[in-house]
């Protein structure tokens, strides 16, 4: 797999087209639930690249595009807000992937995987587009998360005006937690829309730990009424009842 890495520590990617999902996806961590790995497993699906710069919205799609990833990266541009690798300080930032995946979904086909070498405890990516905002209130992804108490990613999501410069981690609502909920599996995370007119939106994660981190996305949608919600089964405990796990 190659890792998403360029030359700045804050970057966009603008008018990425379709990049065809060459299957099955197979990680060589077969957990698939956010445990912590050391390093990203290899993964070969769908993967952009480098390059662009902010996509201008004044003509925004009154409608969110392909926001199940069943048609690629279409629609969708790239973003990171990541720190410089610690191994080689100053020379690039640390190592970061995302990808279309067929492993799960919760809408459809397939899901967007993300992931982030947290070596620095720190560190941001994303996908957006642009899409005009007037007629809705509320933003919804699904998130794959877990019932560990020891949090290690975050849901980060923005929807607004596009900023003069591309987006940094301070732009983004980073108050949820992928971890300490009653059990593993999709939850739906919802979020007010405050901005009415030509705007984006932008979905992804933050890490906030010290370990290589994996996560999967899927079903971003706007609704103008509260959108339809999915959680996962409560983990049983020793003695086979559900059990809250943390949950947050």
């Amino acid at each position: 797999m190659l890792a998403l890495t360029g030359t700045a520590l804050s970057t966009a990617l603008a008018g990425c087209g379709a990049l065809a999902d060459s299957g099955d996806d197979t990680p060589t961590d077969d957990s698939g639930d956010g445990t912590p790995t050391p390093t990203d497993p290899s993964d070969p699906t769908a993967t952009p690249t480098d390059g662009g710069t902010p996509t201008d919205t004044p003509g925004a799609p009154s409608e969110l595009t392909n926001g199940s990833f069943e048609d690629d990266w279409a629609a969708w541009s790239v973003g990171r807000d990541l720190p410089t690798d610690p191994n080689r300080p100053g020379d690039r930032a640390v190592g970061s992937d995302l990808g279309v995946t067929t492993r799960r979904s919760s809408d459809g086909e397939t899901a967007c995987r993300l992931f982030i070498d947290g070596s620095q405890d720190d560190g941001t990516v994303w996908v957006q587009q642009p899409v005009d905002l007037s007629a809705y209130d509320y933003l919804a992804v699904d998130y794959w998360v877990s019932d560990s108490f020891n949090e290690i990613g975050q849901p980060a999501v923005y929807t607004g005006p596009e900023p003069d410069e591309p987006l940094v981690e301070t732009d983004f609502d980073t108050s949820r937690s992928l971890e300490g909920h009653s059990g593993k599996g999709w939850k739906t995370f919802t979020y007010e829309v405050d901005h009415d007119g030509p705007g984006i939106v932008a979905t992804g994660f933050s890490i906030v730990w010290e370990t290589g981190y994996r996560t999967f996305m899927d079903n971003v949608r706007l609704s103008a009424e509260e959108p339809e919600t999915t959680t996962p089964e409560p983990t049983p405990t020793d003695d086979g009842t559900p059990g809250n796990g943390g949950q947050i």
